[in-house]
């Protein structure tokens, strides 16, 4: 379960990071 949390984390990052280069 926690590597599913970090999973979880890491794709909020990603899509955090894209609408920021937006």
């Amino acid at each position: 379960p926690r590597l599913r949390l970090r999973l979880r984390l890491r794709l909020r990052l990603r899509l955090r990071l894209r609408l920021r280069w937006c």
